[in-house]
């Protein structure tokens, strides 16, 4: 078991509304003009029409927690404050909410069809703190959300990426809740690493959009509006006509940010899994619009513990420099990897230096003569990405012919 962090439990249990800490509410900044009383009404009446919608299924165990009625609910509520600007459980259609969601909680506690509850069972948990929430018992809730482990049934990876992207999310709303925006922020970075593999089948995940959206709200709420306005002009571009949008063109338009001709992206830049919790990663923002301009966000680093992703490092230059060893072995070193040559290299644009001292490294190991396409190709995309264009190579990538691609680049490179 795992503590979520010193001290959150008791603020939150005190704290048991959605209210926040007036601190917190002046860094959120919500809609400074009242929402209409008929669009929250709207929202809390389709909120419990959700939970109409649970299945007959719903108090059986899942291997993993897929999209459903529960957290669907549980991400709008983690932007209701900052679409409407107010709490939720001081409206009117509040009691009716909660009242259908004790029905739900009693028939998932009902202990003639009850099913234990396991370790690896993660959905059913927190969809029970999902309801647990909504009726008013928060110390319930909040033990569920410090305790659970969000390790997928039968070592599955992907199970696991969908347990973390929901897990983290309501640890991260929890944060908020508590008034510690930086906890909410490091918590919903935590999310953003497991979006990438949290969809079974593939395809984009529902919540997607808010999550992202909510991120980039979170950045600009502690501090770091650039970061955060590069997020929500992502969010405009990549989801156009959602709330996620939504919310990012009001923030946007408070920050007095035009939505330009900028083409960002929000991209996962994985380095090394290194085993179950090892993963080395980054979270970047990159701009079409501007070739060779690589921002990281955070950092996830190795992790010793027995805790699914549990360290990042956040807006730390020196803390981002623990990527470089990582970054150099699947670049320089003697167990590179042909398929991780182009992640690496254009992630090492946004570190010290960028990604020019590792060129001519890279040019010299395909120089021997016969090499492959699964080398070249990721090398020349980079390095056309950096450089915003580059030689008409005389011969095709898949021909293979190694000292002729190195000779043609460093040609054009040095007549720069």
């Amino acid at each position: 078991m795992m503590t979520l962090m010193t001290g959150l439990r008791g603020v939150v249990l005190a704290a048991a509304a959605l209210s926040i800490s007036a601190h917190a509410a002046q860094d959120a900044a919500p809609p400074a003009a009242p929402v209409a009383d008929a669009a929250i009404a709207r929202e809390l009446r389709a909120l419990q029409a959700l939970l109409a919608q649970v299945p007959e299924s719903f108090g059986r165990s899942r291997k993993w927690c897929a999209p459903n009625p529960c957290s669907d609910i549980a991400v709008r509520l983690a932007v209701f404050r900052w679409r409407f600007g107010t709490d939720p459980r001081l409206e009117p259609q509040w009691p009716a909410l909660a009242a259908a969601a004790q029905a739900l909680l009693d028939r998932l506690d009902n202990p003639a069809t009850r099913a234990p509850l396991s370790d690896y069972d993660v959905a059913r948990q927190m969809d029970r703190s999902v309801l647990l929430d909504l009726v008013g018992r928060a110390d319930e809730a909040q033990a569920i959300l410090e305790n659970v482990r969000v390790f997928g049934a039968d070592g599955c990876h992907t199970c696991t990426a969908d347990n973390g992207f929901v897990v983290y999310q309501r640890r991260s709303e929890a944060c908020e809740r508590a008034g510690d925006l930086a906890g909410a922020l490091r918590w919903q970075q935590e999310a953003c690493f497991e979006l990438p593999d949290a969809v079974i089948g593939g395809g984009q995940h529902p919540s997607a959009h808010l999550m992202h959206a909510r991120y980039g709200l979170l950045l600009c709420s502690t501090g770091h509006g650039t970061e955060g306005e590069g997020v929500l002009r992502f969010v405009v571009r990549v989801y156009p006509g959602s709330i996620g949008a939504e919310l990012a063109q009001a923030e946007l338009a408070r920050r007095g940010v035009a939505v330009d001709e900028a083409q960002p992206a929000l991209d996962v830049v994985i380095l090394e899994w290194g085993g179950y919790c090892r993963m080395t990663a980054a979270l970047v923002l990159t701009d079409a619009a501007r070739p060779g301009w690589l921002q990281i966000l955070a950092a996830r680093l190795p992790n010793t513990g027995d805790e699914w992703g549990s360290h990042t490092a956040t807006f730390d230059p020196e803390g981002f420099e623990q990527l470089r060893p990582a970054l150099e072995t699947n670049l320089l070193g003697n167990e590179q990897r042909p398929w991780m040559v182009g992640p690496a290299l254009r992630l090492a644009q946004g570190l010290r230096g960028g990604a020019a001292p590792y060129v001519e490294p890279l040019l010299a190991q395909v120089s021997g003569g016969e090499t492959s396409l699964a080398t070249t190709g990721p090398i020349d995309a980079v390095l056309r990405w950096v450089h915003g264009g580059g030689p008409s190579l005389s011969r095709s990538l898949n021909e293979g012919d190694g000292a002729q691609f190195a000779g043609e680049w460093r040609a054009w490179l040095a007549a720069r």
